[in-house]
């Protein structure tokens, strides 16, 4: 029987170790989540004067530091990264149970996020646009 043979290009170390990387972030975001779901917004970890949403949130610039690093270096698409997006506000439009108001309006202005896909992404204009994009004004 014959054996799959992978052919895309293979990862450099410094690739392999920017994705593992993103992996413990991501896993990091995970956790942080979690426990604003067990313990609430403002609970603060014992030995921490954080509280879980600030560690939350200082995760996921963890997070999206790293997404930056993988960027530049091709790893992904802008393109189908936006596409992922409004793929997503689609999707949390017809499954989210309990959507706010606002949630619904977000969701109907993702298709900015499409202006992304034509351009060379990943300077502060693309980051501005993005997070109006997800966040209005409330930044």
């Amino acid at each position: 029987m014959d054996r799959y043979q992978p052919n895309g290009t293979a990862l450099t170390p410094h690739e392999r170790e920017l994705l593992t990387i993103l992996m413990e972030e991501c896993a990091e975001v995970t956790v942080a989540a979690s426990k604003v779901i067990r313990f609430g917004r403002e609970n603060r970890p014992p030995d921490r004067v954080t509280p879980n949403t600030e560690i939350l949130s200082l995760e996921i610039g963890d997070a999206i530091a790293v997404i930056a690093l993988i960027a530049d270096l091709k790893l992904i698409d802008w393109g189908q990264v936006a596409i992922g997006i409004n793929r997503k506000a689609e999707r949390l439009g017809y499954f989210l149970q309990t959507p706010t108001e606002r949630q619904l309006e977000r969701t109907a202005r993702f298709d900015v996020v499409e202006g992304i896909r034509n351009r060379r992404p990943f300077g502060e204009e693309t980051w501005r646009r993005l997070f109006d994009c997800l966040f209005g004004s409330a930044r």
